[in-house]
């Protein structure tokens, strides 16, 4: 009788949860080529950022950072 219900309760799936997160690849708007991946909340709103873009043309100069794609839930 151990055996068998040991046996049953090793082989229950865990519960199931919803991601909170999701890691999202964010791309340069002036298209210099630029890109990072960043993680956020599944059900807040698209990001927008603006952020250094190391490969723009002027030294320290900002742009616009879109999200591109989703990578990866988590």
């Amino acid at each position: 009788f151990f055996f068998s219900s040991f046996f049953f309760f090793s082989l229950t799936p865990p519960p199931c949860f919803v991601e909170e997160y999701i890691l999202v690849r964010m791309k340069s708007a002036a298209e210099t080529g630029y890109c990072f991946n960043i993680r956020r909340l599944r059900l807040q709103d698209k990001l927008v950022l603006l952020r250094y873009d190391p490969i723009g043309k002027g030294l320290g100069e900002k742009s616009l950072i879109q999200k591109k794609k989703k990578k990866k839930l988590y």
